[in-house]
This record gives C-alpha cells, sequence and structure tokens, in this order.
C-alpha cells in the first residue's frame, strides 16, 4: 500500500522525509480543490508549528467550499469553526 503512494508522486518527491510526503500529499491535493477530501488525522506526524499550519489549511479549505469537517478533525477545531452534520 505504501509503495502504491510513493509510486504516485513524481521522482523528486521521493526523496523527501515522511512529514515532507505528507505535506507535499495535502497540498497537491488542495491544489485541486476537490468536492471531498478524506484523510485521517492529518497533523499527528506533524510538529507543533506544522499541525497548525496544515489545521489552518483545512479551516480555510472548509470554510471556502462549505464542507462538513467529521469529528476527528473536529476535534481540533473550536468548536465555533466545526459544521454540523448535514
Amino acid at each position: 500500500e505504501e509503495e502504491e503512494e510513493e509510486e504516485a508522486l513524481p521522482p523528486w518527491a521521493q526523496q523527501l522525509s515522511s512529514s515532507e510526503k505528507w505535506r507535499f500529499q495535502l497540498a497537491r491535493a488542495f491544489v485541486h480543490d476537490p468536492h471531498v477530501l478524506l484523510v485521517h488525522r492529518p497533523a499527528d506526524e506533524l510538529d507543533p508549528q506544522m499541525q497548525e499550519k496544515v489545521l489552518s489549511c483545512f479551516r480555510d479549505f472548509v470554510d471556502r467550499r462549505g464542507l462538513e469537517i467529521n469529528e476527528e478533525i473536529g476535534s481540533h477545531l473550536p468548536p465555533d469553526r466545526r459544521r454540523p452534520r448535514t
């Protein structure tokens, strides 16, 4: 499974650390502005400063698209920033 993900990366990106690969994959997902973005614990492996940056990207993404955040991601956000399930 992990090998399949690495094959999808451009050759230069395969030299990145696992944290850098994850940030690259997130950036690539945001650039494509998908209607649905499924992630599991998107900031768990990152340092606190990078966690806040990644979660800020998710907040902006949700605000811009009007999407919902599931409870795992939502638990990192203040209650006023969470959208109810519809």
